[in-house]
């Protein structure tokens, strides 16, 4: 019953802004994006509460490389190679923050599956941190996908 009232009065939201979000993302040679979301992800607000773990399944020379690119931002890597599947680079990246998050005692944290192409707002780890509930709730927000020539507007989460 605690937990329900606390839903709604949202008692504890103070605990909640500083809940840990791991943005999880799978990449197969896609440098153009990866960089952009990159950069959105180096912009976000509350830093120190977020962490961005990248799963590249890129082959040979088709590696990201993270090493040339100033992070602002706690970006964890993750190399599988092989041919590219978002559902396992996402399933792997998901189990890969779990144990982040269990080595640094995180344990209300939040993972948040995010495409290469989407734009973001520089609040949006703390949208995901106040729409989100653990064990209660979860957070699928509508987000711009950006493709050439255009883009178009997507369910993500």
């Amino acid at each position: 019953m605690q937990i329900a009232e606390d839903f709604w009065k949202l008692g504890s939201f103070g605990k909640l802004n500083r809940r840990h979000v791991y943005f999880i993302t799978a990449v197969s040679n896609d440098t153009t994006h990866m960089d952009r979301l990159l950069d959105l992800v180096n912009k976000q607000t509350n830093l120190k509460h977020l962490t961005f773990v990248i799963v590249d399944m890129g082959k040979g020379n088709g590696k990201y490389d993270l090493l040339a690119h100033k992070t602002l931002v706690n970006a964890e890597y993750l190399y599988l190679g092989g041919p590219f599947s978002r559902s396992i680079g996402l399933r792997k990246g998901f189990a890969y923050a779990k144990q982040i998050a269990d080595k640094n005692g995180h344990k209300d944290a939040i993972g948040f599956s995010i495409d290469t192409s989407i734009i973001i707002p520089a609040n949006f780890s703390d949208i995901v941190r106040s729409h989100t509930r653990c064990g209660i709730s979860s957070y699928a927000p509508v987000c711009y996908k950006h493709k050439e020539p255009g883009g178009y507007w997507v369910t993500t989460g």
